[in-house]
């Protein structure tokens, strides 16, 4: 196909893609609500957001499996739809254990889409060029969460909390059609003719073997790479979680304000992700990339509870250039790390395996750490040494 339909298709995947954080961060803007109307302390309120990747936890590696034996397409499709229906049963929850179970469900989508979407940008890109489109692509989660750090306030106030979980419903048709209509993958090469059609195929070199799949799962570098993310995770998350909540209850914002705020973050990225992979294929370095932005996070985590006034906001915009960077180059570097590139779904499985495990701990941590000494600096300071564990694991990755 057209090099510029490899853009149009990446595109509509990135827009697929978003339906998973619309709906992951739908809950941080709206959470004070939904501690009144379920009863819910902070601890339990960020349960909303842990639950969401115990999906991930325990289906990460065979989510790997999975998208390589059925296909990148239908595995994108499975993904949206769980979304849809997720988000379905969220807004009907008449109590916290069913919105729980919803959340479970919406997690889903996340795990499959973080596997599928870096696979489908490998087998369409090559190791050159893939920084830029990586980066374009890392926008996906700061857009979903910019989405709904906006909107979601408004529509609670407009139409209650069940609106919102509505709306990330609706997205996730509308994400559904525009992935099953455009998303194309590359057919296996024919050996008679050659020739290469867009389907629903596994990549352009046909489905591997179990044991180059198996290959794939001990690559050391895989882990090395999850234990990067995992580190990232148990800081990110949380703090973007809790940060509307802060605002609200410590500095006295409004939900809509506050939610606001947080987002100027995820605006930011819309520069500083595709930079971040436009320079590291530049310098034809993406360890220095993510070191650099993981030693800058370890000294900004001492003032997002400290700072007043328009500090507050200037703080969410240079957080937004840093630290995105993180998880736009660890997409880049797994197909980069594999022994064929349309292994990168396996090797995002191990990924994304790992990184759940600090999206699953991380708000819950953070959470427990306020709630149990009121001291939301305090909080902020215990998310240094996971930055200073993430500079660690990420030298020790074998990756230019």
């Amino acid at each position: 196909m057209s090099k510029r339909y490899t853009w149009i298709m990446l595109i509509a995947l990135f827009v697929a893609a978003v339906a998973a954080p619309v709906n992951m961060y739908k809950v941080p803007p709206v959470m004070p609500v939904l501690m009144d109307v379920f009863g819910l302390d902070l601890t339990s309120a960020n349960l909303l957001m842990s639950v969401f990747a115990v999906a991930g936890v325990v289906l990460g590696i065979p989510a790997g499996l999975i998208v390589q034996r059925i296909g990148f397409k239908r595995s994108g499709l499975i993904a949206i739809a769980s979304v849809v229906v997720g988000s379905a049963l969220g807004a009907l929850s008449s109590g916290a254990a069913m919105l729980l179970a919803s959340r479970a469900i919406e997690g889903l989508s996340f795990v499959l889409m973080m596997v599928v979407a870096p696979a489908i940008i490998a087998v369409w890109f090559t190791a050159e060029e893939r920084g830029v489109p990586m980066g374009v692509f890392a926008i996906w989660v700061p857009a979903g969460s910019m989405i709904m750090f906006n909107l979601a306030p408004a529509l609670e106030a407009r139409f209650g909390w069940q609106s919102v979980w509505w709306f990330g419903c609706a997205y996730g048709v509308m994400a559904f059609l525009v992935f099953w209509a455009l998303v194309k993958i590359p057919r296996p090469v024919s050996r008679e003719t050659g020739a290469a059609n867009p389907g629903s195929g596994a990549g352009p070199a046909g489905p591997p073997s179990m044991a180059t799949l198996g290959r794939a799962l001990v690559n050391r570098d895989v882990w090395l790479l999850g234990l990067v993310f995992l580190t990232f995770t148990m800081c990110f998350p949380g703090f973007m979680t809790n940060m509307p909540t802060f605002l609200h209850t410590v500095r006295g914002y409004p939900l809509a304000t506050a939610g606001f705020i947080v987002s100027l973050s995820s605006l930011t990225t819309i520069i500083s992700c595709p930079l971040s992979g436009w320079i590291s294929d530049r310098i034809g370095s993406r360890k220095l990339v993510y070191t650099i932005a993981f030693l800058i996070l370890t000294v900004l985590w001492i003032f997002p509870f400290r700072v007043t006034g328009a500090g507050i906001p200037l703080f969410m915009i240079v957080f937004g250039v840093f630290a995105p960077a993180i998880p736009t180059m660890v997409m880049a570097s797994v197909p980069e790390i594999m022994e064929r590139p349309e292994l990168a779904g396996v090797g995002m499985g191990g990924v994304v395996a790992l990184q759940n495990v600090g999206l699953l701990l991380g708000p819950v941590m953070f959470a427990r750490i306020v709630q149990v000494t009121g001291d939301w600096q305090l909080a902020g300071y215990v998310l240094i040494p996971f930055c200073l564990l993430g500079v660690l694991f990420g030298l020790m990755v074998r990756v230019r």
